[in-house]
């Protein structure tokens, strides 16, 4: 039998016992051992546990299904060892139950010893039928097992060693292969210490072993050790890789950083203590101290990281929470001995447990997630094991076995930041796309009805003479009929909205057998239907639904003759208001009554204002309707003119202006509750005819003001009941439409929906009211409802773009049209507030919208809020505030005030790196030299304009790399070298300059073998050997492979010759004429500078047959000469040796 206890309960939170009791062996171990005993406990996702006590393994089920016995318990003998067995080194494996195991009927167990004996048990029921096996591990000890696949486990030693563990599912023939993973070759082939490095006899701060989601390939798996995140991705045995290897130490130590308020990210000491996924989702815990800080508390922080995103490696944390967590100094023992838990991957619960506490994260990705701490460490009681079943969270105590622990959000308080800057995570942005759930135990399911059932028979629920039934079926003579008539007619295909009718008046009578059977034969089978708009099922709902806040007060006697058939009487009251709050309570009952049945998972969609709408929105949208009528009957007395106008003018557009005799307008109107929506306009609408009759100034903001309370009040009513009551409407069935675009119905969009309305009403208070306000106590109130109004309006947008990106995709065309739509409206909203200087108005609407750009009008506007600026950067720092800052002051061209105000913002340096003329500004500034040369020499390289500019960026560059602490000799022999053909390009002949029509004072950049081919060229009529000898200098700067660089060189030597008419040289003695050519001064002056001429002059033979030569290769004398030329340079280098 299921059972369960309460074992301790605050309006905080509530621990109860899960399951069925322990089996007596579990029970017998528990009270037995000492408190010293090593057990532990793993708790599998199948519904089987094991807990470990020596070498004593025990096996049992505790979640009861129809197939498992309960009760049952196996023990099994583990391997001997000198160390202690860990739950940890367990592997359960369901046989049978479908692939997830949920009703498995046995279990197979693999179990390896700390010394890596491995011993694999196919049946848990048969303990001495066991295939046993010794791994070597050269002395390492195995520090966890992790399922991995259906007939695989991954062994981790705490060395880093891989291995994967592969059994046979067969009973008859029980193998156990074992294969070392090794890291491919190629991109992470070193893979470093981490895995089968040379310090494998070093022990490592291995943390978790985590298996993905199944791809059509292979697993991935994911292994946190210290600071380092490594993906690996395995297709079999023999068959895997290293995706991708991430330091995560810089990422943590940045977030702490800016938490922490510390001077540099050299004082803060991060451990990464867990990890679990959620989709592509890595979810982190991380502990960090301030070491420079004399106080060295931990603080705990839970972080999000993509990281299944194909091979590429993640580069930053999406999203970063500080817990609040009791503080612990760093030097204790326990202080990092956590553990992160996720229950259910859809939603925003998480624990994070220890071995004497819990802590419970609710609300994960929103804005204000809350913490609270549950202690265990009263009567020896602790935490040996924690696991997860069917999305619920379940740990196991010493004292009480399995247990769970629920919190009641509505009532937990908010101590979860250390500041205001921790709520940093975007709904729309870094959250990560995931959905909360609702989690209720069976306790509050009957307090809950239980209330109901109380609070039904005290209030005028019932009519006074039947209290002893909360409902009852009226006929047109308000008889009962009888309902045996409806339950033997066979015939209730035909009307199933009337047997589900029937069904919840069983409830109500509290016979829930026969509801329960009569809601199978009309629902159950269905199966076909299930998952479809507008089904049979998802119709009956919605129109019950309807009918029940739609109907009629059957003990109002006016109302006799207009009582339909078979009305489900939800109101025995007289006074109108009690009868909105009796309608409230019954349809409280029938969402209860939906879930009790079985039939609320089972819901889908309808079709509501021509779009599919999950039903359980539907429900949703009509208690907030009656939530709304309740408010607006409250307003009625203090606007009695106004609202029952508006009622008749919508009345009338109804075309339900006949009113009954005895009847009244407002008993018609507050009765047909599902088209609340219609008093906004009509309200409106009275709002614009009142308007063009000519009111006076003052009567023109009365008017305005009085509509603004009325439509104020209707809506916020409504949406405060739709967001705390939230959970109470959500499935947790993936396939019941909750993908399907949610648009609440105070944002219905088109000319006639509500925001339309809103936004007309927003123009009109600010373009006739607030113009009109004499007094500043008028126009505070206009304002104070303009904020009320603009609230609505973008709260119902953050509504449906949330449902937008869940249903569509971020990336979808439809979330992008309405993100931009958003927007501009944020904008155009709050822009007013702004205009007529409502500063403090303006800023919280900015705040909590995100409206970045008014923050920055607000910071800017002199108002004396520029110190706040620095605030937003931290309260806004996941959300790209920083960026937008950064952009806004460049594009307006404030370049200095961005490197005044914000050097020492640590997200300007990163916000610089594509903005690298003004990046190196920052990394001087925060004394990153060596970032500082890199980014000048860049900008160097690209500079093509300018040689001046160049050689600034240059010389800069060199003073960087000189100041750094980091040895730069390398980068600064290349600057050298590039300032050199600078030099070049200064000692370009004057008269060659200007012939090339350039700027003498800032010649364009060119490459060496462009300056060559200027310095030799035949424009550069007066050049002389120094002009060839430069030429032969910035050789230097080419590569010399190739006949590029062999060809350049000749043809230097070439030009060089026919600066000369060697025809004229005559005489006795030649060499007295040609060693005064420019070619035999080039040499010399070459030889003269120590340039080595067997390397850079050519023989006679080559410089004879190239081209530049062609004209000269018949001219004997001319050989002669330079041959003779040669002779002697070859003597007088044989002398100079």
């Amino acid at each position: 039998m299921q059972s369960f206890q309460v074992i301790e309960e605050t309006p905080q939170y509530c621990v109860e016992t899960f399951g069925p009791s322990l089996p007596v062996l579990i029970t017998e171990v528990l009270l037995q051992a000492d408190r010293s005993a090593n057990i532990s406990v793993k708790l599998d996702n199948s519904g089987w546990a094991c807990l470990v006590c020596d070498r004593r393994l025990f096996i049992w089920r505790y979640k009861q299904t129809q197939a498992a016995r309960i009760g049952l318990c196996y023990q099994l003998a583990l391997p001997a060892t000198e160390l202690c067995h860990r739950a940890d080194l367990i592997c359960l494996i369901p046989t049978g139950g479908g692939n997830s195991g949920a009703d498995s009927q046995m279990v197979s167990v693999l179990a390896v010893s700390p010394e890596g004996v491995v011993r694999y048990w196919p049946t848990a029921h048969r303990e001495i039928a066991y295939s046993e096996r010794s791994l070597e591990l050269g002395g390492q000890e195995c520090f966890t097992l992790t399922a991995f696949g259906k007939h695989q486990c991954i062994l981790a030693t705490t060395t880093n060693q891989l291995m994967m563990i592969s059994v046979s599912p067969s009973t008859m023939q029980s193998q156990v292969e074992v294969h070392t993973l090794k890291s491919s070759q190629g991109m992470i082939a070193r893979v470093s210490s981490f895995l089968f490095g040379a310090q494998k006899d070093e022990t490592s701060g291995l943390r978790r072993v985590l298996a993905g989601s199944a791809e059509s390939a292979g697993y991935p798996l994911y292994i946190l050790q210290d600071s380092i995140l490594q993906k690996w991705f395995i297709s079999g045995p023999g068959q895997e890789q290293v995706v991708y290897e991430k330091q995560l130490d810089g990422l943590f130590k940045q977030q702490f950083q800016r938490e922490m308020g510390a001077s540099s990210m050299e004082n803060i000491k991060v451990w990464l203590l867990d990890i679990q996924l959620i989709s592509n989702i890595a979810v982190i815990l991380a502990g960090a101290v301030n070491t420079s800080s004399p106080n060295q508390r931990i603080k705990i922080a839970i972080a999000t990281l993509k990281v299944q995103v194909d091979t590429d490696t993640p580069t930053k944390l999406e999203s970063f929470v500080v817990a609040s967590t009791p503080p612990q100094d760093s030097d204790d023992e326990g202080a990092l001995d956590k553990h992160l838990l996720l229950a259910n991957p859809g939603g925003p619960h998480c624990y994070i447990y220890s071995q004497h506490s819990i802590v419970c994260c609710s609300g994960l990705f929103d804005q204000m997630p809350s913490f609270q701490e549950v202690g265990f460490s009263k009567a020896g009681d602790s935490i040996r094991g924690a696991g997860c079943f069917d999305g619920q969270a379940i740990f196991f105590s010493s004292n009480h076995g399995v247990i769970t622990v629920n919190t009641s959000q509505s009532e937990m308080p908010s101590f979860i930041m250390d500041d205001s800057r921790t709520g940093q995570t975007s709904r729309l942005e870094h959250r990560i796309h995931i959905t909360g759930f609702e989690h209720r135990t069976k306790r509050q399911s009957m307090q809950q009805q239980s209330m109901q059932q109380q609070s039904m028979q005290q209030s005028s629920f019932t009519t006074p003479s039947a209290r002893s039934r909360p409902f009852q079926v009226m006929s047109a003579s308000r008889s009962r009929p009888d309902t045996s008539i409806l339950e033997t007619t066979g015939d209730l295909e035909e009307d199933k909205t009337n047997g589900l009718k029937m069904a919840f008046l069983h409830s109500c009578k509290h016979d829930m057998n026969k509801a329960e059977n009569l809601v199978q034969d009309l629902f159950l089978q269905d199966t076909f239907e299930r998952g479809k708009t507008n089904s049979s099922l998802d119709q009956a709902v919605a129109k019950l639904s309807r009918e029940l806040i739609d109907d009629f007060p059957a003990s109002d006697p006016r109302w006799a003759e207009s009582l339909p058939q078979d009305s489900v009487a939800s109101t025995g009251s007289l006074i109108l208001l009690h009868q909105l709050e009796d309608k409230m309570k019954a349809h409280e009952h029938l969402v209860k009554f939906i879930k009790d049945v079985g039939i609320w998972d089972m819901l889908h969609s309808v079709i509501v204002r021509d779009l599919p709408q999950t039903t359980h929105n539907l429900l949703s949208e009509h208690a907030e309707k009656l939530s709304a009528a309740r408010a607006l009957c409250n307003k009625h007395v203090k606007f009695q003119g106004l609202i029952d106008t508006a009622v008749c003018r919508a009345l009338r557009k109804r075309k339900q202006d006949a009113v009954p005799s005895g009847l009244t307008p407002r008993d018609i109107f507050y009765r047909e509750v599902s088209k609340m929506e219609d008093i906004v306009e009509a309200l409106m609408e009275e709002e614009q005819d009142l308007l063009s009759s000519g009111l006076t100034p003052q009567d023109t903001v009365s008017l305005i003001s009085s509509i603004n309370t009325i439509i104020q009040s209707v809506l916020q009513e409504a949406w405060h009941l739709h967001q705390s009551r939230s959970l109470v409407y959500q499935s947790h069935n993936e396939a019941s439409g909750t993908s399907l675009p949610f648009i609440p119905w105070i944002a219905s969009s088109g000319p006639r929906g509500i925001r339309m309305q809103l936004v007309q009403q927003h123009n009109l208070t600010v373009g006739r009211a607030v113009a009109n306000a004499e007094d500043a106590q008028s126009r505070s109130g206009l304002f104070q409802q303009l904020q009320s109004i603009t609230d609505l309006l973008l709260e119902g947008y953050i509504a449906q773009l949330e449902s937008s990106m869940q249903a569509d995709g971020e990336d979808s065309v439809q979330y992008a049209e309405l993100e931009q739509r958003y927007t501009q409206e944020r904008t155009t909203l709050i822009s007013p507030f702004l205009e007529h200087r409502q500063f403090e108005r303006a800023a919280v609407l900015a705040e909590k919208y995100c409206d970045f750009g008014i923050l920055v009008e607000l910071c800017e506007s002199g108002t004396g809020r520029k110190d706040r600026l620095q605030y937003y950067m931290d309260q806004f720092s996941n959300k790209g505030f920083s960026d937008f800052v950064f952009k806004y002051y460049i594009d307006r061209g404030q370049r200095g005030k961005l490197l005044t105000h914000f050097a020492h913002r640590p997200e300007l340096s990163e916000f610089l790196q594509p903005h690298d003329h003004l990046g190196w500004l920052q990394d001087i500034h925060t004394n990153n030299y060596s970032q500082a040369q890199d980014t000048l020499r860049k900008l160097a390289t690209r500079e093509s304009f300018s040689v001046s500019k160049k050689k600034t960026l240059l010389s800069l560059g060199k003073l960087a790399a000189l100041a750094s602490d980091n040895d730069h000799q390398r980068e600064i022999g290349e600057i050298n070298a590039e300032l050199d053909v600078i030099t070049h390009h200064e000692q370009l002949p004057r008269d060659l300059i200007q012939k090339l029509n350039l700027n003498g004072d800032d010649l364009p950049c060119m490459t060496p073998q462009q300056l060559i081919e200027l310095y030799i060229s035949e424009r550069n009529t007066n050049s002389n050997e120094y002009d060839f000898k430069k030429a032969l200098d910035l050789l230097q700067y080419l590569h010399k492979e190739g006949s590029h660089y062999t060809d350049l060189m000749v043809r230097i030597w070439c030009r060089a010759i026919l600066r000369d008419e060697w025809n004229e040289m005559q005489g006795v003695d030649p060499w007295d004429y040609i060693k005064d050519s420019i070619f035999f001064k080039t040499a010399a002056k070459a030889l003269q500078e120590g340039l080595d001429l067997t390397e850079c002059l050519p023989d006679p033979d080559t410089l004879m047959q190239h081209y530049e030569l062609q004209g000269m290769r018949d001219n004997t004398r001319f050989e002669y000469l330079l041959r003779t030329g040669f002779e002697q340079i070859g003597r007088s280098l044989a002398a100079a040796e």
